[in-house]
């Protein structure tokens, strides 16, 4: 399918190079520049921050999502918030996500398995934790494999256990520091003849890693979900070993990164995993675009909470913290598996997150509609939401509702031109 020819915009969708001094927010709100204050606080791993201020006020400038259903309003919230995304990120091609063609065309697909509608041609970031679209596609194909490997050694006769790593954090304590005294700590904890002694005795099998950050009053609170295999069921005695090894260990390691010692009830805790809950504590599940509009636990907000906030609010405070997070985060990975426990249970090879997003699929697919290159920035000039729209269209009423679509907005852009 192709439309009038059409001027395209520059290939980065006209997005400034000087992301970081210059923003850009729906609605029409910039930001010229943002300062932080020199840090107040200083430790091993030069922990410490400040509060921001703005040269002028943001205002208040909201996008409505439209009323749906709450299975369809995901996509459309999750896409808003990638626009919202867009200009901050440092990576070009996480500004082009979802928007640039890398092709000849643009294509939507449908899956005959299960009728859902995606892109091809698109280039995609696969950046887990700074883009909301890619985030959730990749995160819901690492919870079907977690869940898969899960089940399978419930099914096997072993047992899994959800053990959770925190340490002490105060208001003003940089995030990339408290990650990584927090992964250091767990290493620490992992290494050496006292681990390989409690591994037997435990019957350990293997473990998968993840990392959750939340950030409250008190600031950021990283901390380390672990999903632990073993052989069989542990008794209490086996237990209360563990958790006392892992907790002197633990806590050893983060004081000597200026953190004060942990409670022995708060720094480690270990519960048996027999459900889905430890999907979402390990940042897998479905709640992470469901939760978007409500508050988190207490005071807390996952960092796609703070991104619905900005792009709702247009708060500084709320930028500067998202920023935080991607700059923290970069070059960290989602999940971490210990040697041979995935080719325990899977028989397929882990995919990269660029391979999850990259539109290719194991299943049938219906071609619905192609879109030139030219037609598809036509349709972009001022209305980011047709990317979510065409794919609903797609589903509801095919190749047929793609093309009404694409003739109404077309003829819509003209008569605001005129």
């Amino acid at each position: 399918m192709s439309g009038q020819v059409l001027t395209a915009p520059e290939p980065d969708g006209g997005i400034p190079e000087n992301g970081m001094q210059q923003y850009g927010l729906p609605g029409g709100r910039r930001i010229t520049r943002v300062h932080r204050a020199p840090p107040d606080k200083s430790g091993p791993g030069g922990a410490g921050g400040g509060a921001p201020r703005v040269d002028a006020p943001l205002g208040n400038n909201a996008n409505n999502v439209s009323a749906r259903d709450a299975a369809d309003a995901r996509r459309s919230v999750l896409y808003r918030l990638r626009e919202t995304a867009r200009p901050l990120h440092v990576n070009r091609n996480a500004r082009k996500c979802g928007r640039v063609p890398h092709g000849s065309r643009v294509e939507i697909r449908l899956r005959v398995e299960d009728g859902k509608a995606h892109y091809h041609g698109l280039t995609r970031c696969g950046c887990w934790h700074s883009c909301p679209v890619c985030g959730w596609q990749i995160a819901m194909h690492r919870a079907a494999e977690v869940r898969a490997i899960a089940d399978a050694h419930r099914a096997a006769g072993g047992a899994v256990y959800l053990v959770t790593f925190t340490l002490p954090h105060d208001l003003g304590d940089r995030l990339r520091p408290l990650y990584i005294a927090t992964v250091d700590s767990y290493r620490y904890s992992h290494s050496g003849t006292p681990w390989l002694r409690m591994k037997k005795r435990i019957s350990y099998v293997g473990e998968i890693r993840a990392l959750e950050a939340t950030v409250g009053a008190n600031g950021w609170h990283p901390h380390l979900h672990v999903l632990l295999f073993t052989s069989r069921a542990l008794t209490a005695v086996e237990l209360d070993e563990l958790h006392g090894y892992l907790y002197c260990r633990w806590s050893e390691r983060i004081v000597r990164y200026g953190c004060r010692a942990p409670s022995s009830e708060h720094g480690i805790s270990i519960v048996e995993s027999r459900r889905d809950d430890y999907l979402t504590k390990m940042g897998l599940g479905d709640e992470l675009a469901k939760g978007i509009g409500k508050d988190g636990e207490g005071d807390s907000r996952t960092p796609l909470q703070v991104l619905a906030d900005l792009e709702r609010t247009g708060d500084v405070a709320d930028l500067v913290l998202w920023q935080e997070w991607g700059e923290a985060m970069h070059g960290a990975r989602q999940l971490t598996w210990s040697r041979g426990l995935r080719q325990r249970y899977a028989a397929d090879p882990e995919r990269t997150d660029a391979e999850i997003v990259a539109g290719e699929s194991d299943g049938a697919e219906d071609e619905v509609a192609t879109i030139a290159p030219d037609t598809w920035y036509a349709l972009l000039a001022g209305n980011a939401d047709i990317m979510w729209r065409l794919l609903d269209a797609a589903e509801s009423g095919g190749g047929q509702a793609v093309e009404a679509l694409i003739v109404q907005t077309l003829v819509a852009r003209r008569r605001r031109a005129a």
